[in-house]
């Protein structure tokens, strides 16, 4: 089976004989809201693991 991996700005591609491999993992398509400075910043307003100090 032949793969393509993203590589700096291009692709490589490697043959992989079906009989070495058991499975191909790909990832869950992902809408993006922000893109660019706008996602930073509300990265950082909006941190995940954020938690309520109460301070």
């Amino acid at each position: 089976m032949k793969l393509e991996f993203g590589y700096g700005e291009g692709v490589q591609e490697v043959d992989i004989p079906d009989r070495n491999l058991l499975a191909v993992l790909e990832s869950n398509p992902m809408n993006h809201e922000r893109k660019g400075a706008e996602a930073v910043s509300y990265g950082l307003e909006n941190p995940i693991a954020r938690r309520n100090s109460g301070i």
